[in-house]
């Protein structure tokens, strides 16, 4: 009257931890594109609202002006005085509002080194 005892024979165990390792890495792998492509999505979303933010405020310069020069850098002059210059330094451009040599304002709009 011997009663067997049910029980993992050594094959089936390792079969189960092979198993095992292989959904763990392809968990590792997955999750790290998944962070690396939610990093650059955010970058992604960052730079358009960046870009956004710069075509609103040239438009509305470019609108305003009453001159504009251009050379290295781009100035529009106001009628009330102002001028507003765009400097491209890599990797961003600089708006300044002046008024004479007073500094008023300054934007950064800071570029991916793609755009």
């Amino acid at each position: 009257m011997s009663r067997r005892r049910p029980g993992k024979s050594l094959v089936e165990l390792m079969v189960i931890l092979a198993i095992m390792a292989v959904v763990l890495a392809i968990s590792a792998t997955s999750l790290t594109t998944l962070f690396r492509l939610g990093r650059q999505l955010s970058r992604d979303i960052e730079q358009g609202a960046a870009l956004n933010r710069l075509a609103s405020r040239w438009r509305s310069d470019a609108h305003e002006a009453k001159s504009v020069t251009i050379d290295s850098d781009c100035a529009f002059s106001l009628a009330d005085g102002r001028t507003i210059h765009y400097a491209f330094a890599a990797p961003r451009i600089v708006r300044e509002v002046r008024r004479d040599a007073t500094v008023l304002h300054r934007d950064r709009f800071l570029l991916s080194t793609a755009a």
